[in-house]
């Protein structure tokens, strides 16, 4: 069953690939979106969201969403492995420290980012890991993540250096069905430096992930801190 977002998603692009919006054309506003889908706003911004990430559509100011003149769609898929698949694989043990946990007022930038209203809450969850054979040479990732308030009464008590948070989500009903990745070069602060054993502005890789559940919900936002001397990413391109 499709997601709501992923409904006008598929409606948008389909409209697009068969000519019903030429390059240049002004889609329909948001709110004519949500009432021919009888869907919420936040809902409508998540698949024009998606679609501005693959190059179909642009936001132009004071004259709305609009058709790219040009656009370079993929015919490949990215594949990025999670961090503790990847090592679960290679039959490393993974070692997680939970530095905090706390309800929180959503950040001003996580807000903008999801659509979300000034005084939300979130669950603010902050962990480092580490391979327990090479426990010596630092901590392999640094993680930030702000999660659906739903999912604080049972993340409040759980034991997450023994327990995924993937699971925790699905207890909650907030399986993450769909992520959207994003790699940057990064420069540590003076507290990421601190806590990952690294210098003040040493470069770094930042892997920024947002999470939806099946029905198209925000599950969480969080951005990764991975050092590269104690890191690498395989890419798998499937055409």
């Amino acid at each position: 069953m499709a997601t709501l977002y992923s409904q006008v998603e598929n409606y948008v692009r389909e409209g697009i690939n068969n000519g019903r919006w030429a390059p240049g054309d002004v889609l329909p506003k948001e709110v004519e979106l949500c009432e021919q889908f009888g869907v919420s706003r936040p809902t409508v911004r998540t698949a024009l969201s998606k679609l501005v990430q693959e190059g179909y559509i642009q936001r132009i100011k004071r004259k709305g969403t609009v058709v790219r003149e040009w656009r370079t769609l993929a015919s490949s898929t990215l594949f990025i492995e999670s961090f503790h698949k990847e090592l679960e694989e290679e039959d490393v043990d993974v070692v997680t420290e939970v530095l905090d946990r706390r309800l929180v007022d959503a950040p001003e930038d996580v807000r903008k980012h999801l659509h979300l209203p000034t005084g939300a809450k979130m669950a603010l969850l902050r962990r480092l890991c580490y391979a327990r054979d090479s426990f010596a040479k630092g901590p392999v990732v640094l993680t930030t993540s702000y999660l659906n308030e739903k999912i604080w009464p049972v993340l409040k008590d759980s034991d997450l250096e023994h327990v995924s948070l993937h699971a925790v989500t699905e207890q909650c009903d907030c399986k993450r069905v769909q992520m959207e990745k994003e790699i940057t070069l990064h420069y540590l602060t003076v507290d990421e430096a601190r806590i990952l054993c690294e210098s003040t502005g040493a470069p770094a890789f930042k892997v920024s992930t947002v999470s939806y559940d099946r029905h198209g919900r925000v599950v969480d936002w969080c951005e990764s801190i991975y050092p590269p001397n104690r890191n690498k990413f395989t890419l798998c391109i499937r055409k």
